[in-house]
């Protein structure tokens, strides 16, 4: 039902997120070092810039609670699925219907533009000394660099993190959050 929302909003509004790409955006918001509250997350769903001139119309009050629940049902969906025991998050990806790719492009660049809200605060990880979480973090940024066309990896490197990637974002993810509810417990 959100992915038909987001994809109706679209049509007028391009650069709307697609499910696959709030997906990895709501991740990365989840398992951001710093807690990000929704009134700044929010415009960027409608927005690169998230600067409100882009949100769409929406029909009236209860169309758009009931856009905001579902946004707010996938933000809840994701967070239970990234507790301790709660089982494995499984990231939304496309899929390339000729060839039956499975496409993380998207999911990383919402990803990305979770962290682009508060770069500064993702060196905490790094700073903890966790190197799961550290190895986690530069796993997830040479994936957004080879979205990007910016990664300085050798070749064969982002040839094998392009291939494998659809099995290492889940548990990337995973470790991110282990690391956050450690350093920050839930009251």
């Amino acid at each position: 039902q959100l992915d038909q929302v987001l994809l109706k909003i679209g049509r007028e509004h391009e650069e709307v997120m697609l499910l696959e790409e709030l997906d990895g955006f709501l991740a990365g918001i989840i398992v951001s070092p710093e807690m990000i509250p929704p009134s700044r997350w929010m415009p960027h769903i409608w927005s690169a810039s998230g600067d409100g001139n882009h949100e769409p119309i929406f029909e009236d009050l209860d169309h758009a609670n009931k856009i905001l629940r579902l946004i707010m049902d996938h933000y809840n969906s994701i967070a239970r699925s990234l507790l301790p025991d709660s089982g494995p998050y499984e990231p939304v990806f496309a899929h390339d219907q000729r060839n039956g790719d499975i496409l993380w492009e998207l999911w990383a660049e919402g990803f990305e533009r979770a962290i682009n809200l508060a770069p500064e605060c993702w060196l905490n990880i790094p700073e903890s000394g966790d190197r799961d979480a550290t190895s986690a973090l530069a796993g997830l940024r040479s994936l957004i660099a080879i979205n990007n066309q910016t990664s300085t990896l050798p070749q064969s490197e982002q040839d094998r993190l392009t291939e494998e990637a659809p099995d290492l974002i889940g548990a990337w993810v995973e470790t991110l959050s282990y690391w956050r509810l450690a350093s920050n417990p839930i009251a």
